[in-house]
């Protein structure tokens, strides 16, 4: 079994625009879920607080400001984001079908 990817670049050496395509989604959902729960009201300074991170949100309530909000917040819980990129990514694309170049090769018949 061929070894797991250790850091993103590999990731993407190894899957290509799989794992592009992984990292942008998930970035893109978090995105997404921290600007829905700000714009709903939920203080996820305090949440965030919990876990170690550090978010200090103005009571201006444009969505200008929520947007810039979720983004740090988003920034913040880069490093879980991409482990879980490292992560799922080969399952996902092993779902798709993707066939490893150093699989590819083992199957191959030697013609020496």
């Amino acid at each position: 079994m061929p070894a797991t990817p250790r850091n993103i670049k590999d990731l993407i050496v190894k899957y290509g625009k799989i794992a592009f395509i992984v990292h942008i989604s998930i970035s893109t959902l978090t995105f997404l879920a921290f600007f829905a729960l700000l714009n709903a009201g939920v203080d996820l300074p305090s949440l965030l607080a919990k876990v170690g991170y550090k978010l200090e949100v103005s009571n201006n309530h444009s969505l200008a400001a929520t947007a810039i909000a979720a983004f740090v917040a988003q920034k913040l819980t880069s490093p879980p984001r991409i482990l879980l990129t490292i992560s799922i990514t080969p399952f996902i694309a092993k779902w798709f079908g993707y066939r490893d170049n150093q699989d590819n090769a083992q199957n191959q018949p030697h013609t020496d």
